[in-house]
């Protein structure tokens, strides 16, 4: 799940997120879920499906202590910033 939305496959993360709702909130190694994993590498839509698909929260912290928010500000294909999760209603 976590490559799925860190790799923006928009169509596979949609149908995860609705047929394994309980596996979209797992976590990695890092403690992270699919939510960070997506707003790290750029994938607003990623992102956005996950938010309306599903009930993750939004302010949830890695073990780094970082959340979605946080990793997306030091992603490295593109910059957002609180706006970018606006647009996507959070």
């Amino acid at each position: 799940m976590h490559d799925v939305a860190g790799n923006g496959h928009l169509e596979a993360l949609t149908w995860l997120a609705q047929e394994a709702k309980a596996y979209v909130k797992s976590k990695d190694k890092k403690g992270r879920m699919s939510l960070s994993c997506a707003a790290k590498n750029g994938h607003l839509k990623a992102v956005k499906c996950l938010l309306q698909e599903v009930s993750i929260n939004v302010k949830w912290k890695g073990e780094d202590g970082k959340t979605a928010l946080d990793l997306a500000r030091k992603g490295v294909k593109q910059r957002w910033t609180e706006e970018g999760f606006k647009a996507v209603g959070v």
